[in-house]
């Protein structure tokens, strides 16, 4: 799915089990999948993995996360980020986007995760109102998504195809995400790719706030790509894989 840095108490031992079975593992496998072109392409060159034995199957949403279109904001521009918060995930990208911001907005993190304290200090420091509200589940996700106006991302990388952006389109969510591997490809013609730098972010969301006409047409076409990732889509492909072997 992805290729991180070791994060958390354990993330040493991982490095360790990284670098000793993951690559032969993986040679020795009859298919290997990945979520995405770009992973396809880091598994194939830093495991020497023969490019013929990997296939991308994307990643898969489920019908209960599919809602209307939304309705462009009115007044505040609710914004909304979820994920683990270690340092892969860059949400301090977010945070100090919001410090740039002149229109009014408010700011939802959802997720847990080592770098939180850290995260909520620089939400402090930058003078940022952000609610953390730790992990969620299903259904708490599906009303995140009701509530919220707009979904961000800001990762250094992503394996291809995040659930949580999948679940947020989904929803209804217009995405505005970093220009970065494993997003890029999802993202490049339903939602705003934006250089991964807080200027450019803060631009971008300011942008759409005053745009109405865009932030409906960005909605609706969410849900039009969450709906060619659906998981009977995902089953057929996984089925017609395994008959490969």
């Amino acid at each position: 799915h992805l290729e991180v840095a070791p994060s958390g108490f354990f993330g040493p031992l991982f490095t360790v089990y990284q670098k000793w079975t993951w690559g032969p593992f993986l040679r020795g496998a009859v298919r290997v999948i990945t979520c995405s072109e770009a992973q396809k392409e880091w598994v194939a060159a830093h495991y020497r993995v023969p490019a013929h034995v990997i296939h991308v199957i994307p990643n898969a949403v489920g019908d209960a996360f599919f809602a209307t279109s939304h309705e462009a904001p009115r007044e505040t521009f609710r914004l909304l980020s979820i994920g683990r918060l270690t340092n892969q995930k860059r949400v301090d990208r977010i945070i100090d986007a919001c410090a740039l911001l002149t229109i009014p907005y408010s700011l939802t993190i959802a997720g847990d995760g080592e770098e939180r304290a850290k995260l909520e200090e620089c939400a402090r420091r930058a003078g940022v109102i952000a609610t953390f509200v730790g992990p969620q589940d299903d259904t708490q996700m599906r009303e995140l998504h009701r509530m919220h106006d707009v979904f961000l991302i800001s990762s250094e990388r992503e394996g291809g195809t995040p659930l949580s952006v999948l679940e947020a389109c989904a929803g209804g969510l217009p995405i505005i995400a970093g220009d970065v591997p494993g997003v890029r490809e999802l993202v490049a013609t339903h939602g705003i790719l934006t250089s991964p730098t807080p200027k450019e972010f803060a631009a971008d969301i300011e942008s759409l706030f005053c745009d109405k006409v865009q932030y409906r047409s960005l909605s609706q076409k969410s849900i039009a790509l969450a709906r060619s990732h659906d998981w009977q889509r995902y089953a057929d492909s996984l089925e017609r894989l395994y008959r490969t072997i």
